[in-house]
């Protein structure tokens, strides 16, 4: 399967779930509010405002992970879902979700700062992992090798691909970020954040759905 089969599948998964994917991602935005507050707090020299910056970090990320996974469980399993729906499953798979983020964050992590191209290799081989995860129920390491061995062999092909879905995706970003500079020159800060924020609704979605979509290619060896 080429790469604009693909893309084209996922543009058209985007479409159908707008609205799904819409509420996923202010659920999503709850986790960026919260990260944007800690830089409110860190200006109070107290020890009140350090517990806030601890919860609020916290529960950014939690934010991050439970809207990522509503995303990503529920288009490996449904071509058109619901909100509802994507909710009640992630809350099935959470907290098993959440340590497979934890154990791939740390595996990543531990790569790169061995050296910078282990770090690039791995986030190739690895890059369908929490689809495996999802689709297939495996656990974590299961979930990491059974990634492994899809992208095994196609590790040039799914680099190229990816390379190519990023240039896509900064062009989609580029207007929005250009929109937003201007109302910070402006000192607009509180609109720019709103315009950049935006960009989320589609950057991020879309990104799910084309590796879902990979995911499909490699796992029924069409691509």
């Amino acid at each position: 399967m080429g790469f604009g089969k693909i893309f084209s599948e996922s543009w058209e998964d985007y479409k159908r779930n707008f609205k799904s994917i819409v509420l996923i991602m202010l659920v999503y935005l709850l986790g960026t509010l919260a990260f944007a507050g800690i830089s409110i707090f860190s200006e109070l020299d107290s020890a009140i405002s350090f517990i806030y910056i601890i919860f609020l970090a916290v529960f950014g990320f939690l934010a991050y992970i439970f809207a990522t996974g509503m995303l990503v469980n529920a288009s490996v399993k449904h071509k058109k879902f619901s909100f509802e729906q994507a909710f009640k499953d992630m809350k099935k798979r959470y907290w098993g979700y959440l340590l497979f983020n934890v154990v791939f964050g740390i595996f990543l992590i531990g790569l790169f700062l061995l050296l910078i191209v282990p770090g690039i290799i791995f986030s190739v081989y690895w890059c369908v992992s929490s689809y495996v995860f999802f689709a297939e129920k495996k656990g974590i390491i299961a979930s990491l090798k059974r990634s492994f061995n899809l992208v095994k062999g196609r590790w040039w092909k799914v680099l190229g691909y990816s390379l190519l879905f990023f240039l896509i995706y900064f062009a989609i970003w580029i207007p929005f970020g250009i929109v937003a500079g201007v109302f910070e020159l402006l000192h607009a800060e509180l609109i720019a954040q709103v315009i950049d924020n935006a960009s989320f609704f589609v950057t991020i979605p879309l990104s799910v759905l084309f590796y879902k979509n990979l995911y499909l290619a490699l796992k029924t060896k069409k691509f």
